[in-house]
């Protein structure tokens, strides 16, 4: 199947970076899975074998087709693209004419390492590290010059048809090619990625919304937490830009989530894997180039 892919930069029209912010809503699930567990906590006093029910049948759809938990306002993409440290790594709807108008159905955003921002490491005992041979491996070669990678995924409607894993793809192929143009000690290592596993909600209120009334551990109901299984899954099962997962963030503090107009705290660890850009396989030959995949010098 031939595909259209792109990589978006600071110089994209904005209605392209609209759309991927339309993209992002439709793709996020962090206040229904918040709402999910305050009703797993108020149905447990009435029923807790139908509230059991109830969730593990939403588990098996977060699980399984993954999702954002993030609240992120269009605004926010904005900045993050004029900033000129990321870059939205897209695939356009299949079968659409090589001339006609491109869109996007798959994407992942790359935040580059410049300005001093690296990205976030495993501190022990807080987090976790699985795999410890890799993960010095990447510390080893430079993890001030490892891009970091979020927000990736297809459009409900395009699952399953492998176009996630092309746009995952574009955008270590742009880095890649952004390699070819630096000296070796310039030059960009890895792509680290991160995937959610709940672990529960901090339920606030009180006069400035920031008292909390209520903590839901998914633990105190019996119930593991709640993993972006597809993610995983995909990243460390591709055979083209093989995955590695090395640990988890435990972060200490959870982060804002809206239900029904009021503020809450949902509590999630992340999976943490990484993609060495040598283990990326070479592009079929023939295979047409990405366009716009020109990325910023790392610093």
């Amino acid at each position: 199947m031939q595909v259209r892919t792109r990589v978006l930069d600071r110089n994209s029209d904005e209605r392209d970076v609209i759309a991927f912010y339309h993209r992002y809503q439709r793709l996020y699930i962090g206040a229904e899975v918040a709402r999910a567990l305050m009703e797993l906590a108020a149905g447990w006093t009435q029923d807790a074998d139908a509230a059991r029910r109830l969730f593990a049948e939403r588990r098996r759809k977060w699980e399984s087709t993954g999702g954002y938990i993030e609240q992120v306002a269009l605004d926010d993409v904005r900045r993050w693209m004029a900033s000129g440290a990321f870059r939205i790594a897209e695939v356009a709807a299949p079968g659409a004419a090589a001339g006609g108008p491109f869109t996007a159905v798959a994407q992942r955003m790359l935040q580059l390492p410049v300005d001093g921002w690296a990205v976030p490491l495993l501190q022990e005992p807080a987090d976790e590290i699985f795999d410890r041979p890799r993960y010095e491996a990447m510390l080893n070669s430079g993890w001030t010059t490892a891009a970091f990678a979020d927000y990736w995924g297809a459009l409900p409607e395009w699952s399953g048809m492998g176009l996630a894993a092309e746009a995952r793809y574009t955008g270590m192929q742009a880095l890649i090619q952004q390699n070819e143009s630096l000296p070796p000690d310039s030059q960009l290592s890895c792509l680290v990625g991160i995937a959610f596993a709940v672990q529960g909600l901090e339920v606030l209120g009180g006069p400035e919304g920031t008292t909390v009334r209520q903590v839901i551990r998914l633990s105190d109901f019996g119930e593991p937490e709640v993993a972006n299984k597809r993610s995983l899954l995909k990243n460390s099962r591709s055979k083209r830009s093989p995955g590695h997962i090395v640990g988890k963030l435990r972060p200490a503090s959870g982060f804002p989530v809206m239900v029904d107009g009021v503020q809450h705290s949902l509590r999630v660890d992340w999976y943490y894997y990484i993609h060495f850009l040598h283990e990326v396989a070479p592009p079929v030959p023939g295979e047409p180039a990405a366009t716009r995949t020109r990325l910023a010098e790392p610093r």
